[in-house]
């Protein structure tokens, strides 16, 4: 139970990964800042590695904002719902929905900063359950951590 909670976790990192990312730090008068607003709705099918089939809805706005130096900011907030559908563990089919915001930096063409914060909440098996993701990666490491999946 505890591997299939975590790629079950693993899978909301990926759910994640295929929407765009935005950040809100204060901008320069010579910076130049461009907004995306975004819809997507599509599945992807990971049966060769998750025995499931990814699916992902949602909506949201992407802020990017280019400096003269180079460097460049990325900030996003979402509406985004998603779906797990696992081909042979159907007891583990998951659904959530949930609002989110990211923040991305990157200097010197290299990743500074990766901030993602955001709760779920969704149904597992016939139970309510919350997904709470709080992560920073900042000067070529992770410096938090935190995630807690837990069903009632």
């Amino acid at each position: 139970m505890r591997s299939m909670l975590a790629k079950i976790a693993l899978i909301g990192a990926l759910v994640l990964a295929t929407t765009p990312l935005i950040d809100s730090t204060p901008v320069s008068a010579q910076a130049v800042t461009e907004t995306q607003p975004f819809n997507i709705n599509e599945c992807r099918d990971y049966s060769d590695y998750f025995y499931a089939v990814l699916c992902v809805k949602g909506n949201g706005v992407t802020h990017i904002t280019a400096r003269p130096n180079g460097d460049t900011q990325y900030v996003t907030n979402q509406n985004v719902c998603h779906s797990v559908r696992y081909t042979d563990y159907p007891q583990y089919n998951y659904e959530s929905c949930q609002k989110s915001y990211f923040t991305y930096i990157i200097k010197n063409g290299e990743p500074q900063v990766y901030r993602n914060m955001y709760q779920a909440q969704g149904t597992l098996n016939g139970q309510t359950c919350t997904y709470r993701v709080q992560y920073l990666y900042a000067n070529g490491q992770p410096r938090v951590e935190k995630v807690d999946f837990s069903c009632v």
